[in-house]
């Protein structure tokens, strides 16, 4: 195990790698030297490890994407790589680290890619026949999202928008590849295109493949029985994919993922012919980034397809193809356009057994081709390969080890530790995330509290590297209102993301939002990951599926820590004296919920690793099918013999109820740390060493809530590590150890059986024990003052019940300016033993306190309370707090108003809404007096 290095100095000031990263949006090539230095310095200066930059054209007006000419256009140039080149020796400089993505936009692609490199797509043709025919052989059928995904786009809404450019029909590529018939059993097919939820029900006993009856591209074949048959013919060509929103004008084509040739030509004749780039590698040249999978293949095929097929799932699938294809199936981005789709054809109950098998080998040749390629590429260079493996049919925690750096994404917890649990069970050190994006309250909403929730939130799932989503170069270009050009938010785009910049009026807050990040970084960077338990994710399952919610809200509860498990790594794991062993960590029991389908060599090793003594529990009912095609008769009754085998072990055991299941866990061994039933928290463990462990625990609530933790007895020492002030405090007393946390609290613990700090190094008090309050003084009396341009005639003032939520306010709620509270708190004395704590109740924003005249700090995070005793003195203390409340408010304003600038503003759920976010202090305040 790798040494670890948690010093109170490190902790309380962590250095440059541990700090968190932001993606640096660049508006193509139209990028100025000066200008990029300056913002090196900034991320340097605020307190940012690092940034990746991506050279696109999100959000830009399209009159100037139709400009050709215009300086956007110069990505790619030899002036372009030259201002890299000084961006990457002035990061050198202030000791930051630089990613770059694969080229412009997403996925790797270019101009120098030919169509003959780009993705492959299934495609199809078909007639119906009812007698003999001499017919030329069907050709391919222009699937309808070609004619939403194009140039010439027939809806209204995506005609002339960047993400139009993602496609163009070939055609004239397509190589048959089988023709087959089969008798038509239901025909529900439409003659209207646009209708893509019209399945045609085939015979499987009937499939034929006609293909030797086809001459000179006429098929000559009579029907074996009399009703209607259906000819299909199957095609692969060329996808026509194109980069998503790259600053490329020219012909640009996707690589394909499952050729290895063709990509090691992608990185050769891209960064390869860029020796002043590389010449950087493995320095402050970290790593090249490839975003989410988002191809806009149909189905997507390779050249070896049907032979790796067969290799990995004992059956040719070609007499099975017209099972696999539904419109879009492959194209991330189609349900954005709403429509709904349904199978082309089905076999019935069989199909989806042929689906499975066939999206199995896709996600097989990821691993084949993809990773492989791209990681001994990239890491022959110096450099890190990270990766956002999800999306197509693919195995997304087996992919969470086969880059460099697993990424993911979002903010719900069980999407995000997928990829994490991947990483954590493959043994990847540092798990990434892309931060803050598909924002239900949209740009500019996000409070400092939202961001510390949101980091919370990411630490518990098993991340640990923040890179924002993200920060936007200032252009000097006109129409994007004041905030400038973001290019997720934006009158010619969306408004899906944060803005982690200048235009932000909570900019002056990242320097104490990113230390904090950087301080959870230092924890959970160290050691290894650690937990108790598995739950196990078939393949293709969305994580986020509600059938998972009582499973995971449950095992949250029983205070045991858990990750996701494949079928990969069940069968690799081993049952041993200390638990199962799974990579290098271990586990004491794998848990399913409503399981239907297992592949047989899952079902059989689960009921091998039973008989050897592992506790396995099914919450709910167990599977009883195989999930593949071939001899799945067989094979269903192999799975139901091996989950019969697995329940008669005296250690396993089936339930149906949450306390049934928390029983369960809690009768295992337990973890180094772990709580009593809770079911506000959820935690991250680490192992440091074989003596010293750690875990970060979040209150997921919007109440306090009481925890009792537990510790190993081997483990005496125990610490608190308060990481938005960098302070570390000693438990009292190791066997009682209680922790008290407010509403979306949260706190990190170390235990060790030796100590691990000095006196010097620690704090007096205890940060998990709620005040006792000896007195309260409430302060009722305030007044408000607001100056601004978005203010009803430039200013409002109040002394009459001051405190409210101004976006309910009809006067103020889409006022963005700074709001000044005064109050006085009377003294009679000040007592040396106590502390008198400044509570702001509610705080929809931030605040910047002042103290007769002297600066008290900032309130920006949850309870939103300072401890303000040196500040005061005997009789009155004025006391005022400066309120910077989110710039939403006055962008919708304007957006309401008309404002053409800031049309994202307007919008609906759920990407977007028009009610302002909540504002001001609210309340109630007063002045605690605590021992």
């Amino acid at each position: 195990m790798d040494s670890y290095n948690i010093t109170q100095a490190l902790f309380h000031n962590p250095p440059i790698k541990y700090r968190p990263w932001t993606r640096w949006w660049l508006p193509g090539g139209d990028i100025q030297l000066e200008e990029l230095i300056r913002e090196v310095n900034l991320f340097a200066d605020t307190t940012f490890g690092g940034a990746e930059i991506q050279p696109f054209v999100a959000g830009i007006n399209p009159k100037t994407l139709n400009d050709h000419s215009h300086p956007i256009y110069d990505y790619d140039s030899p002036e372009y790589y030259e201002k890299i080149v000084a961006v990457l020796e002035e990061a050198e400089k202030r000791g930051l680290q630089i990613d770059l993505t694969l080229g412009s936009g997403w996925p790797a692609g270019g101009t120098f890619v030919p169509l003959e490199d780009n993705v492959d797509t299934l495609v199809y043709g078909e007639m119906t026949i009812n007698r003999a025919v001499d017919t030329p052989v069907p050709p391919p059928i222009m699937p309808f999202p070609y004619a939403i995904f194009s140039s010439d786009s027939n809806l209204p809404l995506l005609r002339g928008r960047e993400w139009t450019q993602t496609l163009s029909y070939h055609p004239e590529k397509a190589q048959l590849i089988t023709v087959l018939a089969a008798k038509i059993t239901k025909n529900k097919r439409s003659p209207n295109p646009a209708i893509m939820t019209d399945t045609m029900h085939l015979d499987i006993e009937t499939v034929v493949d006609i293909s030797d009856h086809i001459t000179d591209g006429h098929i000559q074949w009579t029907p074996p029985s009399d009703g209607d048959w259906q000819i299909i013919s199957i095609y692969t060509m060329p996808s026509g994919s194109h980069l998503l929103i790259s600053a490329i004008h020219k012909e640009n084509y996707v690589t394909d993922p499952f050729d290895t040739d063709a990509i090691i030509r992608f990185y050769d004749n891209w960064i390869g012919k860029h020796p002043e780039l590389l010449a950087h590698a493995g320095k402050t040249l970290r790593a090249l980034f490839s975003d989410s999978y988002e191809y806009f293949a149909q189905r997507l095929f390779s050249d070896d397809f049907i032979e790796t097929f067969r290799q990995n799932r004992g059956y040719d699938i070609t007499p099975f193809l017209p099972a696999v294809f539904q419109p879009a199936h492959d194209q991330h981005f189609f349900f954005f356009v709403g429509l709904p789709t349904a199978p082309d054809f089905s076999f019935g109950k069989v199909s989806q057994r042929i689906i499975y098998d066939y999206n199995l080998t896709v996600s097989d040749l990821f691993f084949k081709h993809w990773y492989p390629a791209s990681r001994n590429w990239i890491e022959d260079n110096n450099m890190q390969f990270r990766q956002q493996g999800y999306n197509p049919p693919l195995d997304v925690i087996k992919a969470g080890g086969a880059a460099s750096i697993p990424e993911t994404e979002g903010g719900n917890p069980l999407w995000l530790k997928r990829v994490a649990s991947g990483g954590h069970l493959y043994g990847r050190p540092i798990i990434s995330a892309e931060t803050f994006v598909f924002l239900p309250k949209g740009g500019f909403a996000l409070t400092p509290q939202d961001y510390k929730q949101g980091i919370d939130l990411l630490m518990t799932s098993g991340v640990n590297q923040v890179i924002y989503h993200g920060t936007p170069y200032k252009w000097e270009e006109s129409g994007y209102g004041e905030i400038g050009w973001s290019p997720f938010i934006s009158p010619y785009g969306s408004n899906i993301s944060t803005t982690i910049s200048e235009a932000d009026p909570f900019w002056k807050y990242q320097n104490a939002i990113n230390q904090y990040v950087s301080r959870l970084q230092v924890l959970l960077q160290q050691g290894k990951p650690s937990a108790d338990t598995l739950i196990y994710l078939p393949i293709f399952d969305d994580p986020d599926d509600k059938k998972y919610t009582g499973i995971v809200t449950t095992m949250n509860a029983s205070g045991y820590a858990w990750e996701w498990i494949n079928d990969d790594l069940i069968s690799q794991a081993e049952w041993t004296d200390l638990g199962l062993k799974v990579g290098d960590m271990v586990f004491q029991c794998i848990a399913l919920q409503n399981v239907t389908a297992l592949p047989v060599s899952t079902a059989t090793k689960l009921a091998e690793l039973a008989q050897a003594g592992l506790p396995i529990v099914i919450f709910g009912t167990e599977p009883s099918q195989h999930t593949g095609y071939l001899n799945y008769l067989e094979n269903d009754k192999l799975v139901v013999e091996a989950m019969s085998t697995l329940l008669s072990q005296e250690q396993t055991a089936q339930v149906y109820s949450s306390d049934e299941l928390i029983g369960f866990i809690q009768n295992l061994p337990a973890g180094a740390i772990h709580y009593a039933k809770n079911f506000d928290c959820c935690y991250i463990r680490r192992q440091l060493d074989d003596d010293t462990y750690l875990a970060f625990i979040r209150n997921m609530s919007d109440a306090d809530t009481d925890i009792s933790i537990e510790v190993q007895s081997h483990l005496p020492h125990v610490y608190w590590l308060e990481s938005t002030t960098g302070q570390i405090y000693a438990n009292e007393d190791p066997k009682n150890i209680k922790a008290w946390l407010p509403a979306y609290g949260s706190i990190a613990i170390l235990c060790s059986a030796k100590p691990q700090f000095s006196d010097d190094d620690l704090s007096t008090g205890n940060p998990v024990q709620q005040p006792n309050i000896m007195r309260e003084i409430p302060m009722d009396s305030w007044h408000l003052k607001i100056t601004g341009d978005d203010v009803p005639d430039g200013e409002y003032e109040t002394t009459q019940n001051a405190l409210f939520d101004w976006g309910q306010h009809d006067q103020l709620k889409y006022v963005s300016s700074v709001g000044v509270y005064n109050a006085t708190c009377t003294l009679d004395e000040l007592s040396p033993d106590y502390s008198y704590i400044l509570d702001l109740g509610t705080l929809h924003s931030a605040g910047d306190v002042t103290i007769n005249g002297k600066s008290a700090g900032h309130v920006i995070f949850a309870p939103y309370q300072l401890d303000i005793t040196q500040y005061l003195t005997t009789g009155d203390n004025t006391i005022q707090i400066e309120v910077t409340p989110p710039l939403r408010n006055r962008l919708l304003g304007k957006a309401l108003a008309g404002d053409p600038e800031y049309a994202q503003f307007i919008g609906r759920p759920p990407f977007g809404h028009n009610n302002p976010a909540p504002a001001g202090l609210v309340g109630p305040v007063s002045v605690k007096i605590i021992t």
